[in-house]
């Protein structure tokens, strides 16, 4: 099919007219109507029969001139695959010609679908395609393009939308950027960045032997959490390389002297710089996932989605393109099942959802500053605290592309 040039008719329809709406079983008309209404499409649908009152409690109107509101797209049904008699091939022709013509006096753009999946004769098609009419098969594939076409529309109006998207730019942008260019940074490095753009992080320090840890984790506060600080191992919690909830001395200097060894034993060319240890957050802190992916078709996208254990479990996330707005943070939360546990899931305390948004934003900024640089960014979990309080990035990792 050739490309059109302009396509936002189609991307925001405000109604939809069923030209032979049809009550009878089988029927294209009566599928037509109940795809639409199974497929929850939200704006009106008129049907549109000169015999009838009402189709499937459908209010029906003699003709389009009688509907009581402008209609933006208008699709029509033919079956007409190859071979099939020349009556049917004359009178799919007719339809062809009816619904262009329509199409270049309305200005309206006109879809021409069939029922089933099985082509058009090839004299059908050369008549929609000279006349830029659209054309689809199948009736439920037809219903669900344009539903699509309606939340695309949507989706473009807040796009377009006149409103501030993404966040200042840090004074140490330039710095980043060259320090990236020397490779990955390190989780400490990542952090630094995460609040060069205003994304806070723990009470943390490193500690290179036992008991550096011990005087870290009583200047921090106990409870603490250890884990190893390599830039060769990404992945702690995979080799045992992270203990959580310590509070004693001796539990700092036996976690200290096993986390090495597993480190050195799973990956013995690793370098490791000793441990980090990090204030505990509290147990009613809500996990999520931030961060930014390469997407084959669109580059760099942001998502979000449920932390912790549950990315895995759940695959439960949302992505937008940057930069973002806070209306389209939000909307990006919405879309998660993350946003029943911000709300106070079971008697759980509220949490910050408005801090999210935020470093939703903020992350987007990022991705447009690093664009060319940043292969991945993944904060997880990112815990977000009671409302008011703010978020943490506890553990945080950025790969150069």
């Amino acid at each position: 099919m050739r490309p059109f040039r302009n396509l936002s008719p189609l991307l925001n329809p405000r109604a939809v007219a069923v030209v032979g709406a049809s009550s009878r079983s089988e029927s294209t008309g009566r599928l037509v109507l109940e795809n639409l209404r199974n497929l929850g499409y939200e704006g009106p649908v008129y049907a549109v029969h000169p015999r009838h009152e009402e189709v499937l409690g459908f209010p029906c109107y003699r003709d389009l001139g009688s509907l009581p509101s402008p209609v933006d797209l208008l699709a029509a049904s033919r079956d007409t695959p190859a071979g099939v008699a020349e009556r049917e091939v004359e009178q799919s022709l007719a339809v062809a010609e009816a619904v262009v013509k329509t199409m270049q006096r309305t200005k309206k753009p006109v879809v021409l679908f069939s029922n089933v999946c099985a082509g058009f004769d090839s004299r059908v098609e050369r008549t929609v395609t000279e006349g830029r009419v659209p054309y689809l098969q199948g009736t439920e594939e037809t219903l669900r393009a344009i539903n699509a076409f309606f939340d695309h529309g949507q989706f473009q109006k807040g796009w377009c939308a006149d409103e501030v998207k993404g966040c200042a730019w840090p004074a140490t942008l330039p710095m980043w950027r060259k320090r990236l260019e020397s490779g990955p940074l390190s989780e400490i490095d990542a952090r630094q960045l995460l609040a060069d753009y205003g994304i806070p992080g723990p009470r943390e320090r490193v500690a290179a032997a036992a008991d550096e840890a011990v005087q870290a984790a009583r200047a921090i506060g106990h409870p603490v959490v250890m884990k190893v600080l390599s830039p060769d191992i990404q992945h702690k919690t995979d080799i045992d390389g992270v203990w959580v909830g310590l509070v004693r001395d001796e539990q700092m200097r036996a976690a200290f002297a096993e986390v090495i060894e597993a480190a050195h034993a799973a990956h013995p060319e690793a370098k490791v710089q000793g441990m980090l240890v990090q204030g505990l957050i509290g147990n009613d802190a809500v996990e999520v996932i931030v961060g930014v992916m390469q997407d084959a078709d669109f580059g760099l996208v942001v998502v979000f989605g449920s932390g912790g254990i549950l990315v895995e479990l759940l695959r439960d996330s949302s992505l937008r393109l940057p930069p973002i707005s806070r209306r389209a943070a939000r909307a990006t939360i919405e879309e998660t099942h993350a946003v029943r546990l911000l709300a106070g899931f079971r008697g759980r305390p509220v949490a910050d959802e408005e801090a999210v948004a935020d470093a939703l934003v903020r992350v987007s900024q990022l991705a447009v500053g690093f664009r060319d640089q940043i292969g991945a960014l993944d904060v997880n979990p990112l815990m977000v605290l009671r409302e008011g309080a703010d978020v943490c990035a506890v553990d945080s990792l950025v790969e150069v592309a």
